[in-house]
């Protein structure tokens, strides 16, 4: 049976669920022109993190703040007697968000747990920002390599959101090459 608790910070406005979901509260609202707004209870549709873990963002005055969705329910639905700082999910499933799937922990347990470090690549190669193909240019635009992935480049000795940000032109280069995710 799903039973749902306001989020400490934000009662009156998010609920989380045992189940793992999140939802926003029905609410009216008086803006600073005094006009009411009626805001529908809805259900949040989380989405996942580069490391694979499912968030929603809060808004509350006009600040918002992302979170994760296990650490939510862990901290309101799963005791934490010794105060660990950590959250596991005992089935691997980072979707999984079910507080009887989820258990407090410290970073040893945490990152001896199961196939934590194959979990952990899957969800990156996974993840739509981190498995597009990158390419590698010269100053001259003459083609050094193709990448499979950003992870691929972080694990070759580049830095994978500096080679993001050469992507969108945020960046000119990173390491003396030019890097795009179209061929040139």
């Amino acid at each position: 049976m799903e039973k749902w608790k306001d989020i400490p910070g934000y009662s009156g406005y998010y609920q989380v669920s045992n189940l793992g979901r999140v939802k926003s509260c029905k609410r009216i609202i008086i803006d600073s022109l005094g006009r009411k707004h009626t805001y529908r209870e809805r259900i949040l549709k989380p989405t996942p993190d580069e490391e694979g873990y499912l968030g929603v963002t809060l808004s509350i005055n006009g600040k918002s703040s992302y979170s994760r969705v296990h650490r939510l329910v862990a901290e309101i639905f799963v005791q934490n007697a010794n105060n660990f700082s950590q959250i596991n999910h005992i089935d691997e499933n980072r979707s999984n968000n079910k507080s009887n799937n989820l258990e407090w922990c410290n970073s040893k347990y945490n990152l001896n747990y199961g196939n934590r470090s194959k979990n952990n690549s899957n969800a990156r190669k996974n993840h739509p920002n981190l498995s597009k193909p990158v390419y590698q240019y010269n100053k001259d635009l003459k083609l050094i390599k193709e990448w499979p992935s950003l992870c691929e480049c972080g694990r070759n000795g580049f830095t994978r959101t500096l080679i993001s940000k050469v992507c969108s032109g945020k960046n000119k280069s990173h390491k003396g090459f030019i890097w795009s995710h179209k061929k040139l």
